[in-house]
């Protein structure tokens, strides 16, 4: 009976870490025929090596480095590679599960007293070993199905985390290490420690790195969509650029216009019809044809709005417009740009989703004395699913995407503003407030 537990106990551990790192981590990426094959040998193999081992003593530190090197090794048979995020991944995996091994030996050291020897240590037909086995497993397992999505947003960018996986499962491994020569002095030595205390004492400096390990991981989480955020807006200040750069443009060709007419008339004098067409079609790259509409008195957001609409009717989007003219305003213009692009191009792509006809937009600017509001309609396919008062990204990859909304809350909260979020129907509201914006 001990044989089968042992062997329930070790097959489960190494197939739980497959499905660490190729159901959670690397979940888009399917596996091959042959790749299944190499897994569930690699599960056979390292099982029944680690059930034989497991039979004669608790634990042996030259195995726990055998199966750490055959596993990373089987893994690059699947990858073709190792990066440092899955050696830190397995080290540390199997350095925690080593010393919820040793601090479940401890303890069980602390209430069977000199029986602990005979029925846990060495070989023996006890089953104690394999419910002690079992329970490191099970917890380990609740731990990663009950964080299971925070888990693969790290294996979405491994990048930002794979130093500090490094140093974790080094600093669990030296510990595994420190518990087996304990454990052994305590058996054999018969040094008088407390097991109870030097349990305690693991638990306490194993809970203390995970929670540090948290931190840090929350902090690189946060650095991460900080630098996101930056970029995005980099871009919209890139393409409101481009934006004024295209109106000086349109603004000097009109300028000249007079002299691209008398340039006309010279080749149309001469018959030249080739220089004609050829200097319109010069004239016509450097044009931007799209007409801009006005609505706010602000170049900018006009021209924003105008772009948008243009999209959406190439789209087949109806785009209605009801704004009144705004004051000089205190937010800056690449703001404006970002703000109104990011909630017009989610809309835009919210309505792309719908299958009927009747695909709208209604955008609405309003000021009163010192209060701007803004709110943005639009018909969806689906009402948005929220999560902790946020609304989650239908897109495959949501680690990469939903900065649109965050950096337009970043932008409202920089100004003192006030969004809000409804759903009514079909339809999906955002509502901006902003209170003295005016310069």
């Amino acid at each position: 009976m001990k044989i089968i537990g042992l062997m329930i106990v070790s097959f489960f551990e190494i197939w739980l870490l497959y499905y660490l790192l190729f159901g959670i981590f690397w979940k888009e990426e399917g596996m091959r025929r042959r790749d299944k094959v190499n897994m569930w040998s690699c599960i056979l193999i390292l099982g029944s090596m680690l059930t034989f081992n497991r039979n004669v003593a608790f634990f042996s530190h030259s195995m726990f480095a055998t199966v750490i090197i055959l596993f990373i090794f089987s893994v690059s048979l699947i990858r073709h590679e190792i990066p440092l995020f899955t050696i830190g991944c397995i080290v540390t995996y199997y350095s925690l599960l080593a010393l919820l091994d040793f601090l479940t030996g401890f303890f069980n050291m602390y209430i069977f007293g000199d029986d602990f020897a005979s029925s846990f240590y060495i070989r023996t037909d006890s089953l104690i070993p394999c419910v002690g086995y079992m329970v490191s497993r099970v917890i380990t397992a609740l731990a990663i199905w009950a964080e299971k999505e925070k888990l693969q947003t790290i294996g979405k960018d491994a990048c930002y985390y794979q130093k500090i996986l490094l140093i974790i499962g080094g600093v669990f491994g030296v510990m595994v290490r420190r518990c087996q020569f304990v454990m052994y002095g305590l058996i054999v030595e018969k040094n008088g420690k407390n097991p109870g205390s030097v349990g305690i004492t693991i638990l306490t400096i194993t809970v203390i790195i995970l929670f540090i390990t948290l931190l840090i991981i929350k902090y690189k989480s946060i650095e991460m969509q900080n630098e996101m955020l930056t970029l995005k807006e980099k871009v919209f200040e890139e393409e409101y650029e481009n934006l004024l750069q295209m109106m000086e443009k349109n603004g000097q060709l009109f300028h000249d216009m007079k002299n691209h007419l008398l340039i006309l008339s010279n080749y149309a004098e001469q018959g030249d019809i080739e220089s004609i067409s050829n200097y319109i079609k010069e004239m016509g790259n450097n044009l931007c044809t799209e007409k801009n509409g006005f609505w706010t008195g602000n170049r900018i957001l006009d021209l924003v709005i105008s772009q948008k609409r243009s999209v959406a009717k190439r789209k087949e989007i109806d785009f209605q417009i009801q704004a009144s003219r705004l004051p000089q305003l205190s937010i800056k213009d690449s703001e404006i740009c970002a703000l109104f692009g990011n909630l017009l191009d989610n809309a835009i792509e919210a309505c792309e989703k719908i299958q009927s006809d009747k695909r709208w937009i209604v955008l609405n600017i309003n000021t009163q004395e010192s209060l701007m509001y803004i709110c943005i309609s639009n018909n969806v396919a689906a009402i948005p699913q929220k999560k902790k008062e946020r609304f989650v990204s239908e897109k495959p990859n949501k680690s990469m995407h939903g900065f649109g909304l965050k950096s337009v809350e970043r932008i409202v909260k920089r100004h003192g503003g006030l969004i809000s979020y409804d759903t009514k129907g079909d339809s999906f509201r955002v509502g901006i407030s902003f209170f003295k914006l005016e310069n």
